[in-house]
């Protein structure tokens, strides 16, 4: 009984362990699309080409290389170029694989102090919600309500 008991535990243990490097894994691919996406938008915005004008121009023109669409989808490629360096480095056994677990730790923190505060609101609401009903019902029950009278038979 005791083996089953500690066999139940271990299990139990690492069905957390798993849940939790789930989390962090998947911590870890958003947080490399997002920062691989936002460098590919970044670094596209910084890509320009010089054009020299027919006519009386002193100086060539300066202009953006890429139109706002092909920037964003720079962005995206940049996107699932981070995510794909994610995986690979979470395949990996080894320095690259704890320094992308390291990485997903930060959405994973932030996503339960998101949690967190969310459930403390909705907490606060219902507990408003519950004061303003009693706060009806009390008022209802003094409107409605009075002593009793005894009435006595003569």
């Amino acid at each position: 009984m005791l083996l089953i008991i500690s066999v139940d535990q271990i299990v139990s243990h690492q069905r957390r362990r798993s849940q939790h490097r789930i989390r962090e894994e998947r911590g870890s691919k958003i947080a490399f699309g997002v920062f691989m996406g936002c460098g590919a938008y970044f670094g596209s915005g910084q890509l320009y080409t010089t054009w020299q004008p027919g006519g009386m121009a002193y100086r060539p023109i300066r202009r953006q290389l890429l139109s706002p669409n092909q920037r964003a989808a720079a962005s995206f490629a940049g996107a699932a170029f981070g995510i794909t360096a994610a995986r690979q480095l979470l395949a990996s056994h080894g320095n690259g694989e704890r320094f992308a677990l390291w990485v997903g730790r930060g959405p994973v923190a932030l996503q339960d102090l998101v949690d967190d505060a969310l459930l403390r609101l909705k907490a606060k609401r219902l507990e408003l919600e519950r004061q303003r009903r009693e706060a009806e019902r009390k008022a209802w029950l003094r409107e409605n309500t009075r002593r009793a009278t005894i009435v006595r038979p003569q």
